[in-house]
Formats: structure tokens, sequence, C-alpha cells
């Protein structure tokens, strides 16, 4: 996927009918409350609609590259303000954080995640030791 393809999904159609779950705003008609759940289903539907996978949809977020998208990854990086006052206490996660960990529960995930990381974890370690035993 393409930045324009995305920024095109950020940015665009407010006018989706209610099947999508918007409402339409330019009728100037009071829309029902969705609850969180039934948006994200219907954000889910717009990216099916135009042929994009949600994790196409993320990779594009998250390149680097894309910076038409660096507001929206300095959102997944940085804490919001709710979200710091969430985590004073210990056992709370982050959003980011609780989004690992759902994938880590899975077993699916967790296997993908893993792979993923053991080169990685790899390298951490040896820098790590590295730097505090070696001067």
């Amino acid at each position: 996927m393409r930045g324009s393809e995305a920024s095109m999904i950020l940015d665009g159609d407010l006018n989706c009918s209610f099947d999508s779950g918007f409402a339409d705003i330019t009728m100037g008609a009071a829309s029902p409350r969705l609850s969180r759940h039934e948006r994200i289903k219907a954000a889910i539907k717009i990216l099916r609609d135009r042929r994009i996978s949600i994790l196409d949809f993320m990779s594009t977020i998250l390149d680097p590259s894309q910076l038409d998208f660096a507001v929206n990854r300095d959102r997944i990086y940085y804490s919001s303000k709710e979200e710091k006052e969430n985590l004073k206490d210990e056992s709370s996660r982050g959003k980011l954080e609780q989004v690992l960990d759902h994938m880590f529960a899975d077993a699916r995930g967790r296997s993908r995640l893993l792979n993923w990381f053991h080169p990685h974890a790899v390298t951490y370690v040896c820098e790590t030791v590295s730097a505090k035993w070696m001067p």
C-alpha cells in the first residue's frame, strides 16, 4: 500500500453510508452514537472495501519513510496524557504494550514474535553485556 492510499483512508470517506457504520455528516441529521467496537468494525470494513489489509495499513503508518504519517507514529510510540495518567499504577500497561501482550497471549502471535525477536534479543544482550563489562 502506498502512502497516498493510506492517506486517502485516514483523510476521507466522511460520507460513508450507515452500512459501514458512519453517518453521512453532510446531511445534518444526528447520527446514532456508535460503540467503540462498532466504530472499529466500520473502520475495518472501509479497509476491506478498499482492499487494504490491516498489516499493510499498519506497516505504512509505521514506516519512517512515510512522512505523511509521522503524527500517527508519534501517537503510537508516545503515551497520551490520558494514558500517562493511567500508567501511574505499576500494574497498568500502555496501549502499545497491550497490543504486544495480546499478540503474545495467542500461540500464533507468540511464535511469530519470538521468531522475529530472537536475533534482536541476542544483539541486545551482547551490546548490554559489552557496554557494562567492557570499557
